[in-house]
């Protein structure tokens, strides 16, 4: 989930809507908050007038929410922006699209929901006889009707404890790369 720590106006959003695939790093807005503003104003401050980095005005930023990278740019060039880039924190597929140009953002709003989908859960449903052979950790094949290139390797992650009265079976889930 992307979200703010700071009431903030969306300045612009990038080229992502439900359903795109992104890149860790990728940009997604581009926000404008005026207590970002004054945090940040702070921070240059003083590394003007001490020359140095402060602990507290960094990790005031942090808290906000700054990504590093934006802070270290920000401490290289010795200038205020109030203009601040967020990235995606890793790579992904967009389940949620919330944010729009122009809007206001409250501390807390879910702009953007992304959805990590280097490992996938398959959920298998298994007769509650063989239970008791199976055991976390095992290796599985598990293959799909709409895929022609095989099985797929995976391992059982979860033998979850309880069973369906009506099927008699029990739900195991699958982690496949």
């Amino acid at each position: 989930i992307i979200s703010l720590r700071a009431d903030a106006f969306i300045e612009s959003v990038a080229d992502v809507t439900t359903g795109s695939v992104i890149a860790e790093g990728a940009p997604l807005v581009t926000l404008y908050s005026p207590e970002i503003a004054q945090a940040i104003a702070q921070f240059v401050t003083d590394l003007r007038s001490e020359g140095k980095q402060r602990p507290g005005a960094r990790q005031r930023l942090e808290n906000l929410g700054i990504p590093a990278v934006v802070i270290d740019r920000i401490a290289a060039e010795g200038q205020a922006t109030v203009s601040i880039p967020i990235t995606s924190p890793r790579s992904g597929v967009v389940l949620e699209r919330m944010a729009v140009e122009g809007m206001m953002s409250e501390a807390g709003d879910t702009l953007f929901r992304i959805a990590d989908t280097s490992t996938v859960w398959v959920i298998a449903e298994v007769p509650e006889a063989a239970l008791m052979e199976i055991v976390v950790g095992t290796g599985v094949r598990v293959s799909f009707r709409g895929l022609t290139d095989g099985p797929i390797s995976g391992r059982i992650d979860t033998i979850y404890p309880e069973i369906d009265m009506m099927t008699r079976t029990g739900k195991l889930r699958i982690e496949l790369p």
